[in-house]
């Protein structure tokens, strides 16, 4: 027997142990901070179980502020494709071929991974992070046979840059697989999470595809004409930037009402799943309240990350065009904001994640929840394993290999069927910009699908760390084996825990 089952405390359904926390000690002057939040209790209904007293609308405002944006992106998905959406629509047999692969490739290596997911967690870190070796290693094999001198030095150093980096993390596994096979355990319990995957990736399918109208039709509309210059400059660039930054948004929305929704079902399976009665309901109690009283705090989150990316996107940009004009202060400026901007993404990012988590169990407004994850993040000193952890790195990674998977199928077809719609002026298939945005939609599809479906398993780990850091005595009780596993691969974990004096 592991030396971390040691006295371990014996589960009584009578006597569900006692987890509530109405505060937690914020930093070194143990300023407390009030949740406001009551513990879960047994019952068959999730609004029963994680009960909000007089539930508000919290941070409307921002729901508005949706609304509104949402509106005007399809404003202009209409307004710009009202003269070409018939042309769109109407695709040639080579369009309609390719468009048929880039969705079946995505799709099918998509649920594949989850296949493996489900019954081979180890197996699945391992090849999120080999298959990425293998893919750009061939992508560099291809380039250089092609005479593509660069491109395949540059992918030569991707493929480097992957193996040495496999080599670092190797030891961290372990862990991260037990993790994952907890999660996955759970899921499989609850069929309803990959119901929520299989809808979540319809969804983003169907955004994918207005995105791409969008983008389509604001290029169509003010882009390039037959001279090779800007029908209107600024237009175009002004529709640019609001395509990028509604696009952003809104997929933030859909995916964070998604991570809400999963977070539901796995905050009822941490507290009640050996209670007398758990939530049968957990899922669509979740998302309910995720739509509704808790979406103006999605959206508040969504904003200040969407902002932040569309900064950074941005300023890449313009740092390119600086670059193009010779200018070196300008292009160091841009470059600065860039990194700073890439670094909040990180951080509003992280802190998002674990602060929806307890939107979704206690209708907190997003301000209040996303103090108190931190504080509790903080407090209870899991931020070594959340770095150590490589589930979601591997998600991330595996989501990487899909979008270039659809990005080689977008590549091959086009330089294999050399249709007349994607050659140059000389009559060939080469990299031209028609054949780059194809395949770069064809990228940004495979990684986008990929990303919402798999975000289920990424969206319970998060939960998990979360309730993990509140209420880490419910885990050793109801969960004692599991407990011990993961504990004794990371020992030092139940030290920061502190859990016989929390």
């Amino acid at each position: 027997m592991s030396p971390y089952q040691d006295n371990l405390p014996a589960y009584d359904e009578d006597a569900p142990p006692d987890y509530s926390c109405e505060d937690i000690e914020l930093g070194a002057s143990n300023e407390k901070y009030g949740l406001d939040i009551k513990k879960p209790l047994p019952s068959d209904d999730f609004e029963e179980s994680f009960a909000v007293e007089q539930p508000k609308w919290t941070d409307w405002p921002f729901a508005v502020v949706f609304g509104v944006v949402l509106v005007l992106f399809v404003g202009l998905v209409l307004f710009t494709t009202q003269d070409v959406v018939v042309n769109i629509a109407h695709v040639n047999p080579d369009q309609t071929r390719l468009i048929g692969l880039v969705l079946a490739t995505g799709v099918i290596c998509t649920y594949g991974g989850i296949v493996v997911l489900r019954k081979w967690p180890t197996v699945f870190i391992n090849a999120g992070c080999l298959l990425n070796v293998a893919t750009a290693s061939s992508l560099a094999v291809g380039a250089l046979s092609n005479d593509k001198l660069w491109a395949g030095l540059a992918f030569s150093f991707l493929a480097l840059l992957h193996i040495l980096w496999y080599l670092e993390v190797r030891r961290r596994i372990p862990l991260s697989s037990l993790l994952l096979k907890q999660v996955i355990q759970v899921a499989q319990k609850n069929p309803v999470t990959w119901k929520i995957s299989a809808a979540g990736t319809l969804g983003s399918a169907v955004f994918s595809l207005a995105t791409v109208f969008a983008v389509y039709g604001t290029m169509v509309k003010w882009g390039l004409d037959e001279t090779g210059q800007l029908k209107n400059k600024t237009m175009f660039v002004a529709m640019g930037i609001f395509v990028l930054f509604t696009g952003t948004f809104i997929a933030e929305v859909l995916k964070n009402v998604l991570h809400s929704t999963v977070a539901g079902v796995y905050g009822s399976w941490y507290y009640l799943s050996h209670a007398d009665r758990c939530p049968k309901n957990a899922g669509f109690a979740a998302f309910k309240r995720s739509v509704t009283y808790s979406f103006g705090s999605i959206c508040f989150g969504s904003l200040i990350l969407s902002v932040i990316q569309t900064l950074s996107n941005v300023a890449n940009l313009a740092k390119h065009w600086a670059a193009q004009d010779g200018g070196l202060a300008g292009y160091i400026g841009f470059y600065i904001i860039e990194i700073f901007a890439s670094i909040m993404e990180v951080l509003v990012r992280w802190l998002n994640e674990y602060a929806y988590s307890l939107v979704s169990l206690y209708g907190l407004d997003f301000l209040h929840a996303a103090r108190g994850a931190f504080a509790l993040v903080e407090q209870k000193g899991l931020t070594a394993p959340i770095n150590d952890c490589l589930v979601n790195t591997a998600l991330g990674l595996y989501s990487m290999f899909v979008a270039q998977m659809c990005g080689i199928v977008s590549a091959l077809f086009l330089f294999t069927t050399q249709p007349v719609w994607a050659q140059n002026t000389e009559g060939v298939v080469d990299l031209n910009m028609g054949v780059v945005l194809v395949v770069v939609f064809a990228v940004a599809f495979g990684f986008f699908v990929a990303s919402v479906a798999t975000s289920v398993v990424h969206s319970g780990t998060v939960t998990f760390f979360i309730m993990l850091a509140k209420d880490p005595e419910v885990y050793k009780t109801t969960h004692p084996d599991e407990f011990a596993r993961v504990f004794a691969v990371y020992p030092d974990v139940e030290r920061k825990l502190q859990l016989d004096d929390f």
